[in-house]
């Protein structure tokens, strides 16, 4: 795939881990696909001209990926959680982010588990290092798959067979995680998503 963006775009896309410019979209691309830069088209090949140069990239999809399936979703939470407090060390910017769940000396010893120095910030990790924290942090949570989805609310009703459950996200829009539709589905149980905010945080057990 060749796609052609903004020159300041490109450079961020391609940053190296130590890199300030790199970002969470940097490592999202980077556990996804191989990028480089193929070329430079100057603000002068267009017309009207605009303000900025462009940068043509070839991504070519890794086969397999750098995450496997069953961490993906820890993965982009733990990306996110870091870029997230980017100017904070890696163990506050974790054990701050609210999805997490994760006490300061929990992060600290995961880190230190995944061989990260705690007090490295997130521009400076690889793809493969947040991999690395994200299988750590799925055996701290002893469910690969379920376990980086805290759910904020079991609401019973009148029937045993219709929960309402919402998703412990920064975006509830985004719905039901498969893996909390799929293990609510083994007990016989459909999932409505919808918002409720005054439920209190709980995890299944």
């Amino acid at each position: 795939l060749v796609i052609m963006v903004q020159q300041e775009v490109g450079e961020r896309l391609l940053a190296p881990p130590g890199s300030r410019t790199r970002g969470l979209l940097t490592v999202l691309v980077e556990a996804a696909c191989d990028a480089r830069m193929v070329g430079r088209v100057a603000r002068t090949c267009f017309l009207p001209r605009p303000q900025v140069d462009s940068t043509l990239l070839a991504l070519t999809p890794r086969r397999p990926g750098l995450v496997p399936p069953d961490l993906d979703q820890t993965f982009r939470l733990l990306v996110k959680a870091a870029f997230g407090a980017r100017r904070k060390t890696l163990s506050n910017a974790l054990s701050q982010s609210p999805a997490l769940d994760l006490p300061k000396e929990d992060a600290i010893a995961l880190l230190s588990q995944c061989d990260i120095d705690p007090g490295r910030r997130a521009e400076e990790l690889s793809a493969r290092e947040f991999v690395r924290l994200a299988a750590a942090v799925c055996d701290r949570w002893d469910r690969p798959g379920l376990g980086e989805w805290d759910v904020r609310s079991l609401v019973g009703h009148t029937s045993r067979s219709l929960l309402t459950v919402e998703t412990y996200l920064a975006d509830p829009a985004d719905g039901v995680p498969d893996a909390v539709a799929t293990f609510l589905g083994a007990f016989g149980c459909p999932v409505l998503p919808m918002r409720y905010e005054s439920a209190e945080l709980c995890k299944i057990s």
